[in-house]
């Protein structure tokens, strides 16, 4: 078996384990978890998954060093499994970023299983060179089912010809996704300061998007301004362009967390709860725009769910400045709102003391400096008001 032939083995096991385990097992299963509400099921479901797969990547790897004698070749051989392994991860892991911009309970699993995935990983490769050593930990009824289906499909005169193609390109898709994955991850690392800046405003302006596709037409392009228009407005306002003098406060470069999503999230909550004051005191206001308060958050419901981090802020502040929800604390004069905003904005950017101070500069002493963010935030909203 030469490595042209290896590799498209690897793919074969990749397409047809892929899609075999996909309908009989992950379907069911998660359907299963959904129905008694235990979401972290799916977790064992892909660790099981992960093992069957790395095992028969052993396995396959075993079966082609047969015909291979030399310890170049055994060398050369084990170093490729692990690699298609490794990559298939990267891959994986790039397509559910890729996913993940259209559907934000996407990003929430993807950073609430960051440690699991890296420890899948991880073990994932370690059980290879396991298996490479000690096969008898990865010989199994399943598995060596799994291999000879594989064979056997290989075989077939039409059938296997075309799996054969489908693995060639599969390994060439996971290969490219993989290298755009590690890629991303080695850009974190080494980025610069505008490069931070840039990931936190993708992230940001990513959030945003799935508000700003409502037209004219259907009733809710209103609410999609405030929710997509006057967020962006307010963001860059503060922390990317001041009234063309760059960032009032420089935290986006000072950064040490990228959190652009969770940010979007607390300006939005923000914006709404303004607009919230604008329906309250404003009564011509309402009349014109035709819609309540209500309307926001039935389509922040509609589009991230019962559970999500807009309504959640919206809450925290409703809770922080409502005169009738504070009656136990100081109250928070409304031209304080702005600056209890940025500060939630830096505890979530930033959690090292230097680099705040960075960021802050001399803002905090400032006071012309903040009467006149205040001016510029109030101006923000009437102009919105005026626009609508």
């Amino acid at each position: 078996m030469n490595i042209f032939q290896y590799l498209v083995y690897l793919g074969i096991i990749n397409i047809v384990f892929g899609f075999l385990w996909k309908w009989i097992i992950i379907f069911p299963s998660t359907l299963l978890f959904f129905l008694i509400k235990f979401d972290r099921g799916i977790l064992l479901v892909k660790a099981v998954g992960s093992y069957i797969l790395v095992s028969l990547t052993g396995l396959m790897t075993l079966s082609a060093l047969k015909y291979n004698f030399s310890s170049f070749d055994w060398v050369l051989f084990s170093i490729i499994g692990g690699f298609v392994i490794f990559m298939g991860f990267s891959s994986n892991a790039y397509e559910q970023r890729q996913y993940a911009e259209t559907d934000p309970d996407m990003w929430d699993f993807i950073e609430k299983n960051a440690i699991f995935e890296l420890i899948l990983m991880g073990g994932s490769i370690i059980l290879y060179v396991l298996v490479l050593f000690f096969p008898f930990i990865a010989i199994n009824v399943m598995n060596e089912w799994f291999i000879n289906a594989i064979f056997w499909i290989y075989d077939l005169p039409v059938i296997g010809w075309l799996i054969g193609v489908g693995g060639v390109l599969f390994m060439i898709t996971i290969l490219i996704h993989g290298i755009i994955m590690i890629f991303s991850i080695l850009k974190k690392f080494f980025r610069d300061d505008e490069n931070k800046s840039t990931d936190i405003i993708l992230d940001f302006d990513n959030a945003l998007k799935i508000f700003s596709n409502y037209s004219e037409g259907d009733g809710k392009n209103a609410i999609s301004f405030w929710l997509s228009i006057v967020t962006k407005d307010l963001f860059e306002m503060i922390f990317v362009n001041f009234k063309g003098r760059g960032p009032r406060l420089d935290l986006l470069s000072n950064a040490t967390k990228n959190k652009g999503r969770e940010c979007a999230h607390i300006t939005q909550a923000f914006v709404i709860w303004n607009v919230q004051q604008l329906l309250k005191n404003k009564k011509g206001y309402k009349k014109q725009i035709k819609f309540n308060i209500a309307d926001f958050e039935a389509l922040v419901v509609e589009v991230l769910g019962e559970k999500n981090e807009i309504i959640t802020w919206l809450n925290w502040f409703r809770a922080k400045f409502d005169l009738n929800n504070n009656i136990d604390e100081a109250l928070v004069h409304p031209q304080d709102w702005i600056l209890v905003y940025i500060s939630l904005i830096l505890e979530t950017l930033i959690d090292d003391e230097a680099s705040l101070k960075e960021a802050v500069g001399d803002f905090d002493d400032d006071v012309a400096s903040k009467l006149e963010l205040m001016n510029s935030y109030v101006d923000l909203i009437k102009r919105q008001v005026r626009l609508l």
